[in-house]
């Protein structure tokens, strides 16, 4: 859900970092 929003609000680079480092971490 926040990711929409964030993709939004943030440019896609924030996005993109956002989604890596929550891959890492294995939300």
């Amino acid at each position: 859900m926040a990711c929409s929003t964030n993709g939004q609000l943030m440019p896609p680079v924030m996005g993109a970092a956002a989604f890596l480092m929550v891959e890492y971490v294995g939300i």
